[in-house]
Parts: C-alpha cells; structure tokens; sequence
C-alpha cells in the first residue's frame, strides 16, 4: 500500500531498475516534460497518468498481464492483486486515464494496460502534443538542461544538432552488413 511517507524499499525495489532503462527514464521524463507550460488541468491529467503507468502501470507481454509501476513492484500484496480478477482492468489512454480518480491509501480498484510499455509511450507523447501551451521545450543531452524553443535561433540550432546526429545515423547504417 502507499505512504506518504519516504520509502526506501519503494525507490529502491520499484524505481532504481525501471529508471535504470533509457526508455522508460525518458518515459518519465516526457511526461515532467509536458507539464512545464501546460495549463493546470493538464498537470493534474499529467500526474495522473503518471500515477496509473510509472507507479501503477500494467502490460501485456506474451498475452500475460505484467506489472511495471513502482508502487506495484515494491508491494508484494498489491503486486498479487493487480493481476488477479479482483481489480478493474481498462485500457491505457491518456485522455481518458488521466481523468480517473484514485485513492492513495489502499489498493487500486482500477488499473490501466497497455499492449506494451512503448505503446504506452507512444500514447503519452501524442497526448503530451494536444496539450495546449505557449511553448514547446526539449532536452538537451549535452548541456542537461531543458531548453524552450521559442525562437528562430534555438529552432536552428536543434535542427543543426538532429542533423549531425542524423549524419552519424547515416554512417553507422552504411557500415552495418
């Protein structure tokens, strides 16, 4: 069950190895990501997709209902319960998935799946899209910043990085066999 309260088993057993995968670390990121500008009810939209995948997310591998989330992986309770017939099980869709209300103190009565984690991703990078803001940000890898393309100039300057990593893309594809 969740506490409020820090846990170190829950950063230890649920987060450390998910975040320890590029994709689903930037996963979570996109989703900080998508927030920066957005207008309130998009952050809370925002947080509770983040709720229902990163800490409670489910999917499907090889058929079989799998757990991902933090807060099911560092439970072993709620990790039995999540895959047996007792909790609801919808389809992940940020639209719809970030307007359900969750209670934090007990076991979830519903939960969300997704055919795969990068379906999962997929979806919240379109959904993060539809999010009405001024602006639009990105990660810089390099400077480890996030940087908010609001100008010509920056605009250039990211097109200029895409292209060299797409020259370096080009290159590597030539010389495999």
């Amino acid at each position: 069950m969740y506490t409020p309260e820090p846990d170190i088993c829950h950063e230890l057993i649920g987060h450390v190895p998910l975040f320890a995968d590029p994709a689903f670390a930037q996963f979570s990121q996109e989703i900080g990501l998508a927030s920066l500008g957005s207008p309130d009810e998009y952050v809370e939209k925002l947080a509770t997709c983040y709720w229902f995948t990163v800490e409670f997310g489910l999917c499907r591998q090889n058929k079989e209902l799998k757990a991902y989330g933090a807060g099911l992986l560092s439970s072993f309770g709620e990790l039995q319960y999540c895959v047996s017939d007792k909790p609801k099980v919808l389809p992940f869709e940020p639209s719809k998935t970030g307007e359900q209300k969750y209670p934090i103190t007990e076991y979830q009565p519903i939960y969300f799946e997704s055919d795969s984690f990068e379906q999962a991703m997929e979806q919240m990078k379109s959904f993060a899209a539809s999010i009405p803001r001024p602006f639009t940000v990105y990660y810089n890898p390099y400077t480890q910043t996030v940087e908010v393309l609001d100008k010509k100039h920056k605009l250039k300057d990211l097109a200029t990085n895409i292209k060299g990593e797409l020259i370096t893309l080009i290159d590597a594809i030539s010389k495999v066999k």
